[in-house]
């Protein structure tokens, strides 16, 4: 679990080489249709890439963990966002639900899910 404190660390920060560390090459993120910024992105490039188009659309970005579910080999991460759009100016907080696979110590998938049940399913950790 201590791994995806520092991912969720590292992404809030930029640190992208720290980032890159913890991510295993063979990475799978996924975003679904239902958000701004949905698709696909898979491995060390698409980690950078996701990242690094992410926090360009903010002049601020801050994540909050308010809980980490730890099921060994996957972990839900519960967090509250904040962000300042880049050049609206407009503050956004929600709070989203991240499901996370790990392999060998390193963070080999990651999903943006709608609620924690959800985000339980994903990883294979609801009742």
């Amino acid at each position: 679990m201590e791994i995806v404190r520092r991912v969720i660390a590292s992404a809030t920060d930029g640190d992208f080489e720290t980032m890159l560390a913890l991510h295993d090459p063979d990475w799978e993120g996924f975003i679904p249709e239902a958000y701004p910024v949905a698709g696909t992105w898979r491995g060390l490039d698409g980690v950078r890439g996701f990242v690094e188009e992410w926090l360009d659309a903010w002049d601020a970005f801050r994540i909050d963990p308010e809980e980490f579910i730890d099921g060994g080999d996957a972990v839900v991460a519960v967090v509250r966002y904040w962000g300042r759009g880049r050049g609206s100016g407009v503050e956004v907080t929600d709070r989203w639900f991240y499901a996370y696979r790990l392999r060998d110590g390193r963070v080999v998938s990651w999903r943006l899910c709608g609620s924690r049940r959800e985000a339980l399913e994903a990883v294979g950790l609801a009742d």
